[in-house]
């Protein structure tokens, strides 16, 4: 997910968003590990905690169609984001093959940057309202009621489907897609149209890593919290 500009000049408020939302999805990841293995009683399905994982996800969706302009090879990007993605895959399943990650949030951003060739050609009022249409439709197809989970990676899944990572094509390609559209907006041609002296901070240099630092986060967090738990500290 590194980001690759085709200027000389990188573009660091890209790397700093990026950033603020891997830590967001971090601090997230925090609370959901404190709930799911020492019982702390945090509300995730509502309030500050549902807002905080569901808008780190959004934004991290968001800056990574971004991303995508500025990218030299796609391709290459996105096949090693979704051979990463099985390897999840892989794993979560013979942790718990009932909720395994079939389709999280890089499964996503992976096929998404293979359909970029097919998204570089739109404007920014084309990807707007592209992104709208997949959105609603998405929102249409969560609410329909199936048996199987045959096409779980559409966002069409059966009441008792469960998945410790879930980001389904329909409705968060449409996030993507709003990703691309403030690129082009913001960024026309890959340069800005606007001056900004945003020189490089700490913040940034997390949006650089961000793949390195995905990988790593849970297993660092859940190491942390065990060392805390065996010193009774939490």
């Amino acid at each position: 997910m590194e980001l690759k500009n085709k200027t000389r000049e990188r573009l660091h408020e890209i790397d700093f968003f990026r950033g603020l939302a891997l830590l967001s999805m971090i601090a997230f990841h925090l609370i959901w590990d404190l709930k799911a293995f020492y019982d702390y009683p945090f509300d995730l399905e509502k309030g500050f905690f549902y807002w905080l994982g569901k808008g780190s996800g959004w934004a991290f969706i968001l800056v990574s169609g971004m991303s995508c302009t500025f990218s030299r090879n796609n391709m290459k990007r996105a096949v090693r984001v979704l051979l990463i993605a099985m390897g999840i895959s892989l794993v979560t399943y013979f942790y718990d093959s009932r909720s395994w990650i079939g389709f999280g949030i890089l499964h996503l951003l992976g096929w998404n940057m293979l359909f970029y060739r097919f998204y570089r050609p739109l404007n920014a009022l084309s990807a707007l309202l592209l992104g709208t249409l997949v959105i609603i439709t998405g929102e249409i197809f969560l609410r329909i009621p199936v048996e199987g989970d045959v096409l779980f990676f559409l966002g069409l899944r059966s009441h008792e489907y469960v998945s410790l990572d879930y980001f389904p094509l329909l409705p968060y390609s449409g996030v993507f897609l709003y990703g691309v559209a403030l690129a082009k907006i913001f960024y026309p041609g890959g340069d800005r149209f606007f001056p900004i002296n945003f020189p490089p901070n700490p913040i940034s240099s997390l949006g650089r890593r961000t793949l390195l630092i995905y990988l790593a986060h849970q297993p660092a967090i859940l190491a942390g919290l065990y060392l805390l738990s065996r010193l009774e500290l939490i």
